[in-house]
């Protein structure tokens, strides 16, 4: 996996195995500061795959925008 970090400039947020002593899942990014550190836990199905939890680490503001909507449609009169 640190081959392809290099290769990408992409970070992995899985830090620990996912399968036995492997980590065939990963989430890379280009954001690290965006993510807490992955949670591993374990799945409620029949899998040898441990699950992971990857946090948001800051809540955003949500982005709010007045805009002006104009009525361009043909007025009908009476």
């Amino acid at each position: 996996m640190k081959k392809t970090e290099e290769l990408s400039g992409w970070d992995a947020m899985v830090d620990f195995p996912t399968r036995e002593n492997a980590i065939p899942d990963n989430c890379l990014t280009s954001g690290c500061n965006l993510f807490s550190k992955c949670i591993p836990f374990n799945m409620l199905i029949k899998t040898d795959h441990s699950g992971m939890i990857l946090k948001a680490a800051l809540k955003l503001k949500p982005i709010q925008q007045k805009f002006l909507l104009r009525d361009s449609r043909k007025q009908k009169t009476l």
